[in-house]
């Protein structure tokens, strides 16, 4: 709803972005406020659990097959500020950003369910997978792209593949490792792809300034295959994922 709040308010505000950005923080400033004085944390009995002292190698070779996969995935995806910075090489107005992004947010909210239940009954891993092919071939999609009409479909399609893969890849590391070790390894996990996003954008940009909009989006398609290929070849050659993944 906050892109599509923010499309209806910059008319009036003179397609002022700063001052959109202003009114963005305010409302999450009362977000603040509720958290701080409304919501109120369940307690729960603290259990006296004797936990293995913290080894990278207890999280296991599958874990690391599937974070290896991630990563590179993650160096291969850009800032959504990309995917505007097309639209608009592309000639759409500033005023219709809002209006794309929203498209890609509310077609991510919408699918994150059927995308969760589509997991349970085919698998977390092939979910991902499905994810990673749709991703590349988005990405290359974006590369071409020439009509402003499609390009509507194109954030839509990002959207599907985000809620193919957000939820599922948190899943994938829940099924990987022993309860004692989840924590640890969703901070790995969070740690590595989180990093790997800000070279990610940086490479993404200056390959933009050196050879224009179609030769990055092909360098994020082509890491996206890579990681696909790692995370089912390196699956098969190991052959330690859980059965729940391997469904």
């Amino acid at each position: 709803m906050g892109p599509l709040v923010g499309f209806l308010l910059l008319p009036f505000l003179h397609n002022n972005l700063r001052l959109l950005f202003l009114l963005s923080f305010v409302a999450s400033f009362f977000a603040v406020l509720t958290l701080a004085f409304f919501v109120r944390e369940v307690e729960n009995p603290v259990r006296a659990v004797k936990f293995p002292r913290f080894q990278l190698r207890g999280l296991g070779v599958p874990f690391f097959i599937f974070l290896a996969a991630s990563t590179i995935f993650a160096l291969g995806r850009a800032s959504e500020a990309f995917l505007l910075l097309r639209a608009q090489s592309l000639g759409v107005a500033l005023m219709l950003f809002p209006l794309l992004y929203a498209v890609f947010n509310i077609t991510s909210a919408f699918l994150s369910t059927p995308a969760g239940i589509l997991s349970d009954k085919i698998g977390h891993r092939n979910t991902f997978m499905i994810g990673m092919i749709l991703f590349s071939a988005t990405y290359l999609l974006f590369a071409r792209v020439n009509s402003l009409s499609f390009l509507w479909v194109l954030f839509a399609l990002y959207g599907l593949y985000h809620a193919l893969t957000e939820g599922v890849g948190r899943a994938i590391v829940a099924d990987l490792v022993g309860e004692e070790w989840r924590a640890t390894a969703y901070g790995v996990y969070n740690a590595c792809t989180g990093f790997a996003l800000l070279p990610a954008s940086l490479i993404f940009g200056i390959l933009w300034d050196r050879f224009g909009p179609a030769v990055p989006f092909r360098y994020g398609a082509v890491l996206g295959i890579i990681a696909f290929l790692i995370f089912a070849v390196l699956r098969l050659r190991n052959g330690g994922f859980r059965k729940r993944v391997l469904v």
